[in-house]
């Protein structure tokens, strides 16, 4: 490209519409140039977007009043952890609020909304609420994902458990949406402490087989000294058994797996009886053989 097909400085480097290029003197022939990239109608960018938040930010401009990112496109603008592949979406979800009109367009999922709501801000652009994205989800996301992300919400609120945890439950009441009675099982089978979405996974499982609750992410103390050895992932601390989830980080980081060797052997000579858990253990016949790993470590009743 020449100097003098240069665009303009105010749109170098985001994504512009028709009446942005209007007002920058850009005419019709510049615009048509194949140097310019068409993530949606309308919008233009100098170069394609290659993730999400990319995508959402191209899609700027095309945003109404009224109109705000929503769904799993909000979830992940969140930071929320969400199943492999709907980060890759080619879609973004816009919705929005009565009268505004859902959008319709190539890539994009409109949706329209009768409740209320306040989008927050999410680097520059609007974006539903946390709690009101959990609704949302409720009519996408399978039973255990959707604890996956209200653990989530649980860990990052400084509300105490039981009242953040009906925050989550009125604000599903009041939008009576597909999928809140799932969503009402899933927020009650939330709690705060797991540290990843396996955690989460693996809690599950072992709540389901009806195995003692166990604490989460606690803190032991080495008897005698009250030397700190760790705070493994599952913690039965009447039984002295503790369960950690090992994953790919575990093995492939040198550092860490070295830790590791040096924290269960301590546990082990402390009197505690180390169980570990690994993605094999959370595929269908790797749940039964992890229930059947962790009740056996019970003493009998």
């Amino acid at each position: 490209m020449t100097r003098s097909e240069r665009l303009p400085d105010d749109l170098e480097g985001r994504a512009f519409g028709p009446a942005d290029a209007r007002r920058a003197g850009v005419g019709e022939n510049r615009l048509r140039r194949k140097d310019l990239h068409r993530p949606f109608h309308g919008v233009r960018v100098a170069t394609p977007p290659t993730n999400l938040l990319e995508r959402c930010l191209a899609y700027g401009p095309r945003l109404k009043p009224g109109q705000f990112f929503s769904h799993t496109t909000a979830a992940l603008l969140h930071g929320r952890s969400l199943p492999l592949g709907f980060e890759d979406e080619p879609d973004v979800h816009v919705a929005a609020l009565l009268p505004a009109d859902a959008p319709h367009a190539r890539n994009v999922r409109g949706h329209r909304l009768l409740e209320s709501l306040e989008p927050v801000q999410r680097s520059g652009l609007p974006v539903a609420h946390e709690a009101d994205v959990l609704w949302q989800l409720a009519g996408m996301l399978a039973f255990e994902d959707l604890v996956v992300v209200a653990d989530e919400l649980l860990n990052d609120t400084d509300l105490p458990e039981a009242h953040a945890r009906r925050v989550l439950l009125d604000r599903a009441a009041a939008a009576r949406r597909v999928g809140s009675a799932k969503l009402v099982r899933a927020v009650d089978a939330s709690r705060r402490g797991a540290r990843s979405p396996t955690e989460t996974r693996v809690r599950l499982v072992l709540d389901a087989a009806r195995i003692p609750e166990a604490e989460l992410n606690a803190p032991i103390q080495e008897s005698g000294t009250g030397r700190y050895l760790g705070s493994p992932d599952f913690v039965w601390r009447a039984q002295r058994i503790v369960l950690e989830y090992d994953g790919d980080g575990h093995r492939v980081d040198k550092r860490q797996f070295r830790r590791d060797i040096i924290r269960y052997d301590d546990l082990v000579a402390d009197g505690w009886r180390v169980l570990r858990a690994t993605g094999d253990d959370l595929t269908a016949e790797g749940r039964k053989a992890l229930v059947r790993r962790v009740a056996r470590a019970f003493p009998p009743a």
